[in-house]
C-alpha cells in the first residue's frame, strides 16, 4: 500500500493545530485498516490502539485476523490479546482503558492511532458517552442466552425501540446488555449521552468497491483455514472454552463449532464463514455511514 499524499497532507495539517489528537481509521474488516495505520504510524510517530471486540481474546488469532508481532514493525500496539475467551469485556471498561492509554500516548509527544471495526468501541471514546454503569445480572443472562438473537430483539423493540433500531438482530451480545439494562427499568438510549469530546479526532474511513470487499474477504476466510483456523479452534476447546465462552460466537469459530459438532460439513462452514464475513462487513459500513465529519478515502 503507498500512502496517498492527499491523505498525509490532511494528517499532517490535523496534528500541526492540535495539542490532543486522536486519528481513527475505520470501515470494514478487510478494508485495509491495519495497513494503512502502519503506514501513518510510521510517518507521524504513532502507536496503535486496537477498536476489534474480537482481537482483545488471548488465543484467537487466525479467525480474528490478527496482526502478529512481527507485521507490527516495532510501533506499540495496544489493547490486543489480553483477555481469556470466557471473559466479558464492557464498553465501559473499554472506554476506560482506550481513554487511559491515549493519554499516555498524548503525554509521549506520540500519535493515537484507534483502529478497528467494532462501532461501539469507536463511538463510546471519540464522543465521549456517558455509558452506564449497571452491574451484569449473571442469572438473567443465562437465560436470555436460551432465546435466538430474533426474540431478543423483538423484546428489546418493545422496551427500547430506540436502542433497538441501533442493534443488529443478529448481535446478540448487544441485544442481552441492552436487554439487560431495560429491564431494570432504564432505557440505554436515555441513559447512554455524549459528553464533551476528550480530543480533537480525525475520523478516516476506508472505502473499498462492494465487489472487490467481497473478494478479499472471500480470499482471507481461505488464508485463515490454510493457516489452521480449524486447529485453533481445537486448541480452544482443549483449553476449556465451547461455544458457551463468550467470545467463541464470533464468525470463524461458532461455524468450525458446527462442523466439530457433526452440524455440517466442512465446506459448508467455511462457506458460511464467508457469508457472515460478508453480511457483518456490510452491517459495519452502514454503522460508519451514519457518524458525521469522517474524511473517506478509496484505497
Amino acid at each position: 500500500m503507498i500512502l496517498p499524499v492527499s491523505l498525509h497532507r490532511l494528517v499532517q495539517s490535523f496534528l500541526a493545530h492540535t495539542s490532543s489528537p486522536l486519528i481513527v481509521l475505520l470501515g470494514p474488516t478487510g478494508c485495509g485498516k491495519t495497513a494503512l495505520s502502519l503506514l501513518l504510524a510510521q510517518q507521524f510517530h504513532g502507536e496503535v490502539i486496537n477498536a476489534d471486540s474480537r482481537q482483545i481474546y488471548k488465543g484467537m488469532d487466525i479467525g480474528t485476523n490478527k496482526i502478529t508481532p512481527q507485521e507490527m514493525q516495532g510501533i506499540p500496539h495496544h489493547l490486543f490479546s489480553f483477555k481469556n475467551p470466557d471473559e466479558i469485556y464492557t464498553v465501559a471498561e473499554y472506554k476506560r482503558d482506550a481513554i487511559n492509554i491515549i493519554d499516555t500516548i498524548i503525554h509521549r509527544k506520540h500519535v493515537p492511532f484507534l483502529v478497528g471495526g467494532t462501532g461501539l468501541y469507536v463511538n463510546a471514546v471519540v464522543f465521549n458517552y456517558d455509558i452506564p454503569r449497571i452491574e451484569p445480572n449473571w442469572d438473567l443472562r443465562k437465560g436470555l442466552e436460551e432465546q435466538s438473537s430474533e426474540q431478543l430483539h423483538e423484546q428489546l423493540m418493545q422496551l427500547d425501540p430506540q436502542e433497538a433500531q441501533k442493534i443488529h438482530p443478529h448481535q446478540k451480545r448487544y441485544l442481552i446488555r441492552a436487554l439487560e439494562i431495560a429491564l431494570t427499568g432504564k432505557k440505554k438510549s436515555e441513559i447512554a449521552k455524549k459528553k464533551q469530546p476528550l480530543y480533537d479526532a480525525l475520523l478516516i474511513g476506508i472505502e473499498v468497491p462492494r465487489r472487490t470487499l467481497y473478494q478479499r474477504l472471500d480470499e482471507r476466510v481461505e488464508q485463515m483455514v490454510k493457516n489452521g483456523l480449524l486447529e485453533e479452534v481445537k486448541q480452544l476447546l482443549q483449553a476449556g472454552y465451547d461455544e458457551q465462552s463468550h467470545a467463541m460466537n464470533g464468525i470463524g469459530y461458532k461455524e468450525m463449532l458446527a462442523y466439530l459438532a457433526g452440524h455440517i460439513t466442512f465446506g459448508e462452514a467455511v462457506d458460511l464463514i464467508k457469508k457472515n464475513t460478508r453480511h457483518f462487513a456490510k452491517r459495519q459500513m452502514t454503522w460508519f455511514r451514519r457518524l458525521p465529519n469522517v474524511h473517506w478515502v478509496a484505497l
